[in-house]
Order: structure tokens, then C-alpha cells, then sequence
């Protein structure tokens, strides 16, 4: 939340009419101009000698009146000085976390640290951050297991997040089957944004349905996919049927091989997908339009008062 102060106009549409003002200021002197001066008299040369002054001031009144004109156009657009608190609000979203549980998840890094355990960290802490939406998780091997349904229970999310390991069911990457089992949880939802995020270390091998059927049905649901592949450094497998899922349904595919790019992955979705609504609430206005008519009012007084004093048309 942010205190901002700024000046806008009510109504800026007001603001045209000084274009119909220029150009009818613009009219007059092209018509003023095209006239011819005529003396009518010895006498008016004697009285136009005597009023040198006067004919360089005539200008004068116009310009007042101009001004006032402006003046009153800029009050109809209604300026005002207001304080207003803004907010960011983030659209509804639902989440699915979909992550391989798989044994080579269990390969240790060069730090003894495993992939499994790193994902574990990082997916942590990127759902605690997703407090506008609900999130759900699901696991995978040869067949996918639900782990936690959509819920705005991020505690609860965090525990079953964190109790994940290798070895729940039988081992295997059905990827397909996952994909399936995290529509189930998204398909009923009236949610904006409906998203599953993909966590994978392999190419699928098992499973009824193969990923593209998957990602089709996904597509069809208006559901998007983002997968992120996990790999260890100098790993090289396929990704090309990853990819397809995420170019499928409109997502996004990310490689990291370390925490720092897993964490970047996630973060990207994050500004790809949850964006934040920015919304203001006025605590106070005051309106500058009854100061300027009134300077408009004056300005129109001193018109009227020096075209019938000082510059008055002689007869």
C-alpha cells in the first residue's frame, strides 16, 4: 500500500473546446487582417494622433476575455488536487503443483544435497507466497497420487510439501497420468487463471495416457502448463515432449539444473501468471473549478469595464 498525491481532471473532454476557441481566435485575425482602413476625416487623424496609447493597449479586453474563456473551459474539465491511498490486489488463481517423485529425484548433487530435497525448499517457499489463490498438490511415479486438493491452507500445503519423498508408489514417470489427476482438481473451478506447474527429472515411461493426450485435454480446458525440467549438471535427456506440453497449453517450459535457476523458473511463472492489480481509494479531493470560474468572472468584468472606459470606440 502507497499514499500517492496527484492533480488530475475530473473531465478531460472539457479540454477540446480550446481547439473551437484557437481556431475562432485564429478566424478573427485572419478577418481583422483583410480590412482596409478608411479616414474618414481630417478630424479622425487629429483624434487617432492623440490616442497612440490607446490603440497599442486595444488588445487588451480581447485577451482578458481570452483568458477567461480558457479559464472557464479548464473549470468544466473540473481540476483537482487529491490524496488517495493505492492497493494491489492479485487476480483469483487456482494452482496445481504437480512434482515427480521418482527415484533418480533422489540423485544427490555435488553439495550431497538431493533434487528431491531441493525441490522440496523451493516449491515451499514459492507457495507461501500465493496467498490470493488456492493451491493444490499432486505426486507422481508409475501412477500419480493426490496429495493435497485445492485449499487456501497454505500451513497445511506446506506440511504435505514437506513430508514428500521417493518410494510412495510404485517407481516409474507417468507424466500423462499426473497431468490427468491435476485437472481433476481444476476442471470444476471458476477460477481466472487456472495453472499446473510441472516438476519433472525424466521422460515419461509409464502411465495409460501420454502426455500430449494429456496436454490436448489441458488445452481443451483452457488450462496452461508450466513445466520445469530438474536436471543435474552435464544431465542430457529428451525435453522435447515437455516442451510440446507447455507449447500445448499456452505455458512456458524452463530448464534448471541448479537451486538458483529452479528458483528463477518459479518466480517467472509467478510474474507471468499471478499479476498484481493495482486499485485506489480517494481520502480527500478539493476541486480547483469554483477558483477558477470566479478568476474566469473577473477576468470577464475588466472586459466589459475597459471596452466602455478606457478603450471605448469613439462615434
Amino acid at each position: 500500500m502507497s499514499i500517492i498525491s496527484k492533480v488530475e481532471l475530473a473531465d478531460d473532454n472539457w479540454l477540446f473546446l480550446l481547439i473551437f476557441v484557437f481556431l475562432l481566435v485564429l478566424i478573427g485575425k485572419l478577418l481583422r487582417e483583410r480590412r482596409i482602413p478608411i479616414v474618414n476625416s481630417t478630424r479622425a487623424l487629429a483624434q487617432s494622433a492623440h490616442s497612440t496609447f490607446r490603440l497599442r493597449l486595444r488588445f487588451i479586453p480581447q485577451l482578458l476575455l481570452l483568458v477567461a474563456i480558457m479559464l472557464t473551459v479548464i473549470a468544466l474539465a473540473d481540476p483537482r488536487h487529491g490524496v488517495a491511498r493505492k492497493t494491489t490486489a492479485i487476480e483469483g488463481y487456482d494452482l496445481v503443483m504437480l512434482v515427480d517423485v521418482s527415484s533418480s529425484m533422489e540423485l544427490q548433487k555435488a553439495d550431497g544435497i538431493t533434487k528431491l530435497q531441493t525441490t522440496k525448499q523451493i516449491i515451499r517457499e514459492f507457495v507461501r507466497k500465493q496467498d490470493q489463490g488456492r493451491v493444490g498438490v499432486v505426486v507422481f511415479q508409475s501412477t500419480s497420487l493426490l496429495l493435497s486438493p485445492l485449499s487456501y491452507d497454505l500451513i497445511g500445503i506446506d506440511r504435505q510439501i514437506d513430508r514428500i519423498e521417493s518410494g510412495w508408489l510404485e517407481d516409474g514417470t507417468a507424466i500423462g497420468d499426473g497431468i490427468i489427476e491435476s485437472l481433476s482438481l481444476l476442471v470444476e473451478s471458476n477460477s481466472k487463471s487456472r495453472v499446473v506447474i510441472l516438476l519433472t527429472d525424466g521422460e515419461n515411461n509409464e502411465g495409460l495416457i501420454s502426455p500430449v493426450e494429456a496436454a490436448q485435454l489441458s488445452r481443451s480446458l483452457g488450462i496452461r502448463i508450466y513445466v520445469i525440467a530438474v536436471t543435474l549438471p552435464n544431465q542430457i535427456f529428451d525435453t522435447r515432449e515437455l516442451e510440446m506440453i507447455s507449447n500445448i497449453t499456452d505455458g512456458e517450459f524452463f530448464d534448471a539444473s541448479t537451486s538458483v535457476e529452479l528458483a528463477a523458473a518459479y518466480q517467472s511463472i509467478a510474474d507471468l501468471e499471478f499479476s498484481e492489480i493495482a486499485t485506489r481509494e480517494f481520502l480527500s479531493s478539493r476541486s480547483y473549478a469554483p477558483a477558477l470560474a470566479l478568476v474566469a468572472s473577473v477576468f470577464v468584468g475588466m472586459t466589459a469595464v475597459l471596452s466602455v472606459t478606457v478603450f471605448r470606440r469613439n462615434v
